[in-house]
């Protein structure tokens, strides 16, 4: 499925059961089914050090210990857990 949004940038959806891909000057991968593709991202993008951005409840939900196991080994992870639960824009500038 092809969608365009009012700025003329393309973005391609691709749905199967379970993980849903979005690519639109990136690529994110959400869904059940989505964490074994940190590997071979980690990988094709050559990241030596990534930063994982979420919010205090997934690490308290045991999703976060989850995601770091799909992490391949000698991988430098730094994770920021500062973010609000469902961010806005301005959550964004308080980042920086």
């Amino acid at each position: 499925m092809e969608l365009s949004d009012e700025r003329s940038r393309e973005c391609s959806v691709t749905m199967s059961i379970g993980t849903t891909t979005i690519a639109n000057d990136g690529q994110v991968r959400f869904g059940y089914g989505a964490l074994p593709h940190l590997t071979q991202a980690i990988d094709e993008l050559e990241i030596v050090r990534p930063l994982l951005c979420t919010d205090r409840g997934i690490g308290q939900a045991g999703l976060l210990e989850q995601a770091v196991s799909f992490l391949p080994d000698g991988v430098d992870l730094e994770v920021f857990d500062g973010t609000p639960a469902n961010p806005t824009e301005e959550a964004v500038g308080v980042t920086r």
